[in-house]
């Protein structure tokens, strides 16, 4: 199942950048190449991505140029310089609508929302956030890009250290809790439309281990079910897509 994730790294305090937009701090860092949640892993797995205006200028101005090869959609409100024979889409559009598109040229691979914080915030209020990857780094910013500049309720599903930073992996509510595994769909208790508040019960999973229910993690309308009954579900699987309130 595709993934809709947003992978960055992070000050302790929770800037992806500082107020001048530079990451010397975090260039300055060490890290296991392939070590836990390594970038060279994620990215195998991502077919599509999307960024923010200021993250694709930042990428012109300070890369030795464009770094990918996949399908690219660029949001912005503004006139933005061409990348030529780049696969890069700029659209002015809501992400709800957008997703549906760039989901389809990703052919069953991940959706990696590269920056900024705000756009990931969008897809989150949107309900189409399936996965925060982060890596910390040991440093203190005060002020800049914020890692996300709102509430979003999540799940910390796993962690680890990779040199100077803590790594990371986040699932928002509506997700499988890891403690029970695989298991199938027995009963599903809503629909596309339906309001729901934290607690609101959306399937029943039977395990092994026991039945059990998947719980709404905060209030909000039901945008998408991922799953049927009978269908499998496992652990790290997202089994519906909720739009906050």
């Amino acid at each position: 199942m595709s993934l809709t994730r947003y992978y960055t790294a992070t000050s302790l305090d929770g800037f992806i950048a500082d107020d001048g937009h530079s990451l010397d701090w975090l260039f300055t860092r060490q890290q296991d190449r392939a070590g836990p949640l390594n970038y060279a892993d994620f990215l195998g797995a991502v077919g599509a991505v999307a960024m923010g205006s200021t993250t694709y200028e930042w990428i012109l101005d300070h890369g030795s140029g464009w770094p990918y090869e996949i399908p690219c959609w660029v949001f912005t409100h503004r006139a933005l310089r061409v990348v030529p024979d780049a696969a890069v889409t700029f659209t002015s559009g809501d992400v709800a609508a957008v997703h549906a598109e760039v989901a389809a040229a990703a052919g069953g691979r991940d959706v990696w929302i590269v920056g900024g914080g705000d756009l990931a915030g969008q897809f989150a209020d949107a309900g189409l956030l399936d996965e925060v990857i982060v890596y910390v780094a040991p440093v203190t910013l005060g002020a800049g890009a914020p890692l996300l500049p709102r509430r979003v309720e999540l799940r910390l599903e796993e962690t680890a250290r990779n040199s100077d930073f803590v790594t990371a992996r986040y699932l928002p509510g509506g997700a499988l809790d890891p403690a029970y595994g695989t298991g199938g769909v027995v009963a599903v208790h809503v629909a596309p439309g339906d309001a729901v508040e934290p607690g609101t019960v959306l399937i029943e999973v039977e395990s092994e281990k026991a039945t059990f229910e998947v719980e709404a993690g905060h209030a909000g309308t039901v945008r998408e079910l991922l799953v049927a009954e009978g269908d499998e579900a496992k652990v790290g699987d997202v089994v519906a897509r909720i739009e906050p309130a």
